[in-house]
């Protein structure tokens, strides 16, 4: 898990394109930045969603809302909506 501060910190004096190449390099060429938002219930908390923010480069971003069930205790993914 990477913090915002240090993932920020690969950007403070090149740029964002230098930026991700140097992110690609330590950490893989399929990496990528994953930001979630707190996590809402319904008042049964049998559902829940959560928005998904990711950022693999300085021009692809993909955002989405995971809808997820709660079944005999465990919780599972039920929709996802791509924004």
């Amino acid at each position: 898990m990477l913090s915002t501060r240090h993932f920020a910190n690969f950007f403070k004096t090149e740029g964002p394109f230098v930026g991700y190449e140097n992110f690609h390099k330590k950490y893989g060429q399929r990496s990528a930045y994953y930001t979630l938002s707190r996590v809402g219930f319904n008042p049964q908390k049998t559902k829940a969603l959560v928005y998904v923010f990711e950022r693999s480069t300085p021009i692809s971003a993909f955002s989405r809302f995971i809808q997820l069930n709660k079944i005999r205790g465990k919780w599972s993914v039920a929709k996802e909506f791509g924004c």
